[in-house]
């Protein structure tokens, strides 16, 4: 991944070389985006790999570890890429979990090292078929980019019908650009399906944008295996369809759930 890329857990976003890392941009559209899960042990929830957060929180002191490899391919600054990209969920109570995003290595030239992020979810049904997640964070310079402290706060939802899902996310916080501090944000939607307990896949479009610059718009789709009730497999890939994206973001990951039910 190239100087001022971001990550979104999952999903890959690749913005302007003078974006704080693991930053992402405010949305000027509705976008989607359903995390791809299957049903699992102790209703095991990825975050992955979907462009949006889950609307489901990690079981209670039973960690949930997220690692992928992301790579990019960009007309402008040729292929980058990310990893280990990992996340540490662990639930503090049914409804709320605590999260850590790792800083990451950012195969681009020069190599650099990734900030971290620390995060909640808050997460609860609303009714029998829709759920909501409120995900706060802060990322911390702490890799070798520098920068500032930025926040951002994220609204996610999702519905089912039969093995059909709908979901989405909207999400604003600040950015450094220039050495100035900008709004931010995106948006997403997605559609997936479920056909069996171990396999789901979903088609999704999301948008990003910063104050003052025109929205990039993605679409992409991805697949997700439960290998065993605790480890899911997934891949994905998204296109850019606007000018100045990256046009094209491949990725692949792995989630487990630690600890036996009690």
């Amino acid at each position: 991944m190239r100087p001022g890329t971001t990550s979104t857990r999952g999903r890959t976003l690749w913005s302007p070389p003078s974006v704080t890392l693991r930053n992402r941009p405010l949305v000027a559209l509705v976008c989607l985006s359903l995390t791809a899960t299957v049903e699992a042990d102790d209703d095991f929830s990825s975050d992955r790999p979907g462009f949006a957060n889950g609307t489901q929180a990690a079981p209670v002191l039973r960690p949930i570890t997220e690692l992928g490899a992301a790579l990019a391919w960009d007309p402008n600054t040729g292929t980058t890429g990310r990893l280990p990209d990992l996340r540490v969920r662990v639930g503090a109570a049914p409804w709320l979990e605590l999260r850590v995003d790792a800083p990451s290595l950012l195969l681009a030239d020069p190599l650099r090292i990734g900030d971290l992020t620390l995060g909640l979810k808050l997460a609860s049904p609303v009714g029998a078929s829709l759920a909501v997640s409120i995900v706060p964070s802060v990322t911390v310079p702490s890799g070798t980019g520098g920068g500032v402290v930025t926040g951002r706060l994220e609204i996610n939802w999702s519905a089912n019908a039969g093995i059909l899902g709908f979901g989405g996310n909207f999400a604003a916080g600040s950015v450094l650009v220039l050495d100035e501090r900008r709004v931010q944000g995106e948006g997403s939607l997605a559609l997936s399906v479920q056909p069996t307990a171990t396999f789901s896949a979903y088609v999704q479009s999301y948008a990003l944008w910063i104050d003052g610059e025109h929205p990039d718009l993605y679409v992409g789709a991805g697949v997700a295996v439960m290998a065993h009730p605790r480890v899911q497999i997934d891949a994905y890939a998204d296109v850019g369809v606007t000018n100045g994206t990256t046009r094209l973001q491949l990725g692949v990951g792995t989630s487990v759930l630690w600890g036996r039910s009690t």
